[in-house]
Order: structure tokens, then C-alpha cells, then sequence
């Protein structure tokens, strides 16, 4: 099996395509900005990725997500275990 590395084309389209109405990460970071000096850091997020699939491993400051439970059901008033949420990644 061949590991097969990102270029900054590829980063770029990612990152274009993200959308701009969805919340901001752990670093609060708005997605307008990542959009708009996109030409800024494609190059050094391609090289972060690409060391990253190399070396195998992943940086711990980006270990972060922002998590929150949705609840599955109507009734509220029935909350009572965690396993009756979702949890969606934001």
C-alpha cells in the first residue's frame, strides 16, 4: 500500500469549500478568515499534514473538538441516561 500525500491544490479546495456558516473550532478560528488568507497558510497546513501522515502521528494541540449533545426524542422529560444523545461534532 502506497501513502499518498496531499499538495497544496488539494488543501486549497478543501478549504475553499468549507462553509462559511458553520460554527468556529476550539481555536476560534472563523471560517471567513480561513477562506480568505487561504494563500497564507495552505502551504504550511499541507506540510503540517503531510509530516503528519509520515511520521504517523498527529499533533496534540489539535486534538480539540467543540462537542454538544442533541437529544434523539421529543419528550424531554424523560432525559435520564446519556446514551439518548448524539453527539455531533462542531
Amino acid at each position: 500500500m502506497e501513502l499518498v500525500l496531499c499538495d497544496e491544490t488539494e488543501v486549497n479546495d478543501i478549504t475553499k469549500g468549507l462553509k462559511s456558516s458553520k460554527a468556529c473550532g476550539p481555536h476560534s478560528v472563523p471560517t471567513s478568515l480561513l477562506k480568505t488568507a487561504s494563500t497564507f497558510f495552505v502551504p504550511v497546513l499541507t506540510n503540517l499534514i503531510n509530516k503528519s501522515l509520515l511520521q504517523g502521528t498527529f499533533p496534540q494541540l489539535l486534538k480539540f473538538a467543540n462537542v454538544c449533545p442533541i437529544y434523539q426524542k421529543s419528550d424531554i422529560e424523560n432525559v435520564k441516561i446519556t446514551a439518548q444523545y448524539l453527539y455531533y461534532q462542531i
